[in-house]
C-alpha cells in the first residue's frame, strides 16, 4: 500500500505504508504499524534548590539546602528563637502576629528555655541598640503531650502575647496576652503532640523580660517551668553556631547565648566576646551547631587557642586540652561525608592576660584546607552528642558564725541525659577563712568536702572548682557552708555553681518526614522509565519510601492516589501529562538523612 494523501492535514492513527512511511511530521510505530507524531527519550530531575522549592512543592517538614538536596527540619532543642524589631510593635492585646511579624527584623538569638530577663540592658544578639521601644518576636514548638484542657502562664514586660496551633497546622488562636501581671489562659489540645507556638513582647522603657510556664491536665502541681524536653525551634534557615558565655571557667555560671555566623579561622576575644557579659579574666566559650561538609574524605583540623579547648565532632571528642594554658591539637583524621555534622568547640581561659583566642581550620583533606567553615556551611543545630546542662546562683548568702547555710542549685535534667563530666564551683567570703567549711551534697552518692575547714588560708574572697563523679549527676544539688569558730564573724557564700556535659535530650530532627514536590508537565508522556533518587548521610536505620502519582490537568493530581516506586524501576502509573512524587524518609533523629537529587526517565512526543 502506497502512503496515501490528507487535506488540509493528516490524521494521526493512520496505518504505515507498506515501506512504512508516514505523513510529513510523523513516524511509523513499528509496533502497532500505525503513524504518530515521533517520540524522544525525556528526564525529570531534581536536584537543585530551586528545582526542589519550585512553587506549589510541600515544604512543612523539610530544609530544602542551598547546597541542592531536602533534609529533614532542623531544630535548635530545649529553647525558642527570638528575633527584633527596633520599636515598639505591640499597641494592645490585641495586636496580631502579622502586624508584628510585618516590621523590619533586626537580628536572630536563641534561648535555652522560655524565659529570659534582659534587665534595663539592650537584648543580647538580636542587633537592636537601644533597650527602649523595642520588640523580641518569640516563634517555637512545645510538646502538649496529653489530651485535656492545658493552661499558659505568661509574664511579659511590659506588654506580649502567645498563640498555639494545633500539630500540623497554622490554625493559631490566641491563648493569652500579658501587661506584666502574670495573667494566663486555657488551650483544649485534641490531638497530643508537637504544637507550634508563637508570640513577642515590647519594652516601653526599663526593665524587660518574658516567662512562660504551664499547667498539665494530667500532672497536678498547678504551673511550671517548660521542661527542655518540650521546647524546640526551627533554624534551618538561619546561619552561625550557637555561642554560650559561662563567666566562670569549666562552662560554670551561664550568662547568656546568641548565634554567630564569625568565622571560627582566627579570633580574638577581649572584653565580654560577643557582647555576653562574662568579663575579661576567666570565662569559657562554647561554640555548638553543625557545619556542612561537600566533599567525602578523612579531614583533620587544627585547633589554636590562648587558653584550654576540647571539641567534639558527631558527638566524637577529638580534642581534649581543658586547661587554663593556651594549646594547640591536631585532631586524628575523621571520615566525613557530604552533609551536616555536629560540632561542638569549647575555649576555656581562666585569669591571666585580659584576652583570648581561637582558630579552628582544617588541617588536612579533600576540601577547605587551611580555611575553617564560612557563614553558610554553620547553622544552630545542636546534636545529642555533647550538650550541657547546669545552673548558678550568685545571690548573696549569709553564713552565721557557728553555724551553717546552704544553697540548693537546681536545673532541669532531660530524661535521658547521661553526664560524662561534671564540674561544680563555689565562691565564699570571710575575714578569717580557715574557720570555714564547703561541702557539697550531690543528688546521689555521698557528701563531698570541697574545703574542710583549716583548709583554706587568708581572708577575704576564694573561688574554688572540683570534679564531681559523674555517678553522683542529678538535677538538685545542695552547696552547705559552715562556720566552725564563735569570733563575732560572719562570711558568706557568693556564688554556687554546677554544670553538666553528657549526651541526650530531645534530637535536633524528627524521625520521620515527608516531601511532595510540585507538579510537573512532562508533556504528552508514552511511557514511563526507570525513576532513581539518592541520599546523602543515610544511616543504618534510614528508609526512602517513594510515590508518584499523574493527571491530566496540573489541579486534578490532588485527587489521584498514590502509587509506590521501587528504587531504579519504572512506576506502573498511567502515562499521563501532569506528574508529582512524594519521598517519605525516616531517620535516627540524629543523622539528617536527606533527599539528594530525584530523577524520573519517561518517553514523549516530540510536538
Amino acid at each position: 500500500m502506497a502512503a496515501a494523501c490528507y487535506s488540509p492535514a493528516a490524521p494521526f492513527g493512520v496505518p504505515c505504508s507498506d515501506s512504512k512511511e508516514c505523513p510529513t511530521g510523523q513516524e511509523c510505530d513499528l509496533v502497532d504499524n500505525v503513524c504518530t507524531l515521533p517520540t524522544d527519550v525525556f528526564a525529570w530531575r531534581d536536584d537543585t534548590a530551586a528545582e526542589f522549592s519550585a512553587e506549589g512543592a510541600y515544604l512543612d517538614e523539610v530544609t530544602v539546602e542551598a547546597a541542592g538536596f531536602v533534609g529533614p527540619a532542623a531544630y535548635f532543642t530545649g529553647g525558642l528563637r527570638l528575633s527584633g524589631i527596633d520599636s515598639h510593635a505591640i499597641a494592645s492585646s490585641g495586636t496580631t502576629f502579622e502586624d508584628v511579624v510585618g516590621q523590619p527584623l533586626t537580628g536572630f538569638a536563641v534561648i535555652h528555655g522560655s524565659a529570659v530577663d534582659y534587665g534595663a540592658g539592650v537584648p543580647l544578639g538580636l542587633g537592636l541598640s537601644s533597650s527602649n521601644d523595642i520588640t523580641v518576636i518569640v516563634e517555637g514548638e512545645i510538646e502538649l503531650d496529653a489530651a485535656g484542657v492545658w493552661e499558659l502562664e505568661l509574664t511579659a514586660n511590659d506588654l506580649g502575647f502567645v498563640d498555639l496551633a494545633p500539630p500540623g497546622t497554622n490554625d493559631f488562636v490566641r491563648v493569652v496576652s500579658d501587661d506584666d501581671a502574670r495573667s494566663s489562659g486555657t488551650f483544649t489540645v485534641t490531638t497530643p503532640g508537637w504544637h507550634k507556638i508563637r508570640g513577642a513582647f515590647a519594652d516601653a522603657n526599663q526593665d524587660m523580660s518574658y516567662e512562660l510556664r504551664f499547667d498539665s491536665p494530667v500532672v497536678p502541681g498547678g504551673f511550671r517551668s517548660i521542661p527542655s524536653d518540650k521546647l524546640r525551634a526551627r533554624v534551618g534557615d538561619l546561619e552561625g553556631l550557637v555561642v554560650d558565655g559561662f563567666e566562670e571557667a569549666f562552662l560554670l555560671a551561664h550568662r547568656g547565648s546568641v548565634v554567630s555566623s564569625d568565622s571560627l579561622a582566627d579570633q580574638s576575644f577581649g572584653s565580654n566576646p560577643f557582647g555576653i557579659a562574662v568579663g575579661t579574666g576567666t570565662y569559657t566559650l562554647r561554640r555548638a551547631g553543625q557545619v556542612l561538609i561537600d566533599v567525602e574524605g578523612d579531614y583533620s583540623f587544627r585547633i589554636d587557642s590562648r587558653g584550654g579547648h576540647r571539641a567534639w565532632i558527631d558527638g566524637v571528642e577529638v580534642a581534649n586540652v581543658f586547661t587554663v594554658s593556651s594549646e594547640v591539637t591536631v585532631t586524628a583524621p575523621i571520615r566525613l561525608v557530604p552533609g551536616w555534622h555536629d560540632l561542638v568547640v569549647d575555649l576555656n581561659k581562666s585569669g591571666g592576660t585580659a584576652g583570648s583566642r581561637l582558630a579552628l581550620t582544617v588541617d588536612s583533606g579533600p576540601a577547605l584546607v587551611g580555611q575553617s567553615f564560612p557563614a553558610d556551611r554553620m547553622r544552630p543545630v545542636i546534636g545529642r552528642g555533647a550538650r550541657w546542662v547546669g545552673d548558678s546562683s550568685s545571690t548573696t548568702l549569709a553564713v552565721p558564725d557557728l553555724g551553717t547555710a546552704t544553697r540548693n542549685i537546681s536545673f532541669d535534667l532531660p530524661a535521658s541525659f547521661a553526664a560524662f563530666r561534671i564540674d561544680a564551683a563555689f565562691e565564699i567570703d570571710h575575714p578569717l577563712l580557715p574557720t570555714m567549711q564547703v561541702v557539697l551534697d550531690p543528688p546521689v552518692g555521698s557528701n563531698l568536702t570541697l574545703a574542710a575547714f583549716g583548709s583554706l588560708t587568708g581572708t577575704g574572697t576564694r573561688f574554688q572548682a572540683a570534679i564531681p563523679p559523674v555517678s553522683d549527676a542529678g538535677s538538685s544539688w545542695n552547696f552547705q557552708v559552715s562556720d566552725n569558730t564563735t569570733d563575732v564573724m560572719t562570711g558568706s557564700l557568693l556564688l554556687a555553681a554546677v554544670t553538666m556535659v553528657g549526651d541526650g535530650g530531645v534530637a535536633p530532627f524528627p524521625t520521620s518526614y515527608r516531601y511532595v514536590s510540585a507538579v510537573r508537565e512532562l508533556g504528552e508522556v508514552v511511557a514511563f522509565d526507570v525513576m532513581s533518587w539518592g541520599l546523602r548521610q543515610s544511616s543504618a536505620t534510614a528508609t526512602a519510601t517513594m510515590r508518584i502519582r499523574t493527571c491530566a490537568a496540573a489541579a486534578a493530581c490532588e485527587s489521584e492516589p498514590w502509587t509506590e516506586v521501587a528504587l531504579g524501576t519504572a512506576p506502573s502509573v498511567e502515562p499521563r501529562r501532569f506528574a508529582q512524587y512524594m519521598a517519605e524518609l525516616t531517620t535516627n533523629g540524629d543523622v539528617p538523612t536527606a533527599l539528594d537529587f530525584v530523577e524520573l526517565g519517561y518517553s514523549a512526543y516530540v510536538p
